[in-house]
């Protein structure tokens, strides 16, 4: 049976639950809470990753803009040796089309993270303000495609230059060569 006497201070036009000492949250909830943060944070990364690969390939003809694209003829690229510029990497600039605007300057792979990158300078080469989207892969001593990333410039000027870093998220070891895939140069 039910105690027929309320605590003090409590009447039964009181909506409030009688006074009594102050409980912390149970750990389940603070636990899902965090779970529900790193979720969400993992969803968002996925999200950017997403639509960096969709603005990698958007077409001539997706979005309305003034595009160029040009895939870069084939150039031996820097392996994990210290960051050089090879002398093959050197010639890119005889290309008319964007992706004799875009050079490799190193091509390493993280020896903490095992993350394999490549340094980029871009040089907006073109009379319109675009934005660059640049393609790499990371190829083995094999010839084997291990990790491919990409790298993103906006709004550069006429003449103006940019270096950028295109990573990948797949850990490699041992040796890793780095070439431009693709360059696509929107006018901004």
């Amino acid at each position: 049976m039910s105690n027929p006497n309320p605590p003090p201070g409590w009447h039964p036009r009181d909506s409030r639950p009688p006074p009594g000492p102050l409980t912390p949250p149970p750990p389940r909830a603070a636990r899902r809470r965090v779970a529900l943060g790193v979720g969400l944070g993992l969803l968002g990364v996925l999200m950017l990753v997403g639509l960096a690969g969709l603005l990698a390939t958007i077409g001539p003809d997706g979005g309305g803009t003034k595009d160029e694209e040009s895939a870069p003829p084939a150039t031996p690229a820097v392996g994990t040796s210290p960051p050089r510029a090879p002398a093959s990497q050197a010639s890119p600039a005889a290309d008319p089309g964007p992706v004799g605007d875009v050079r490799i300057t190193s091509c390493q792979v993280d020896p903490a993270t095992h993350w394999p990158s490549a340094k980029l300078m871009i040089t907006n080469r073109s009379g319109e303000t675009s934005t660059y989207i640049v393609g790499v892969e990371f190829v083995g001593p094999s010839g084997v495609r291990l990790a491919e990333g990409a790298a993103l410039s906006n709004n550069l000027a006429p003449g103006q230059r940019a270096e950028t870093t295109a990573g990948a998220l797949e850990q490699i070891r041992g040796q890793v060569t780095c070439k431009v895939t693709k360059v696509t140069r929107l006018a901004s």
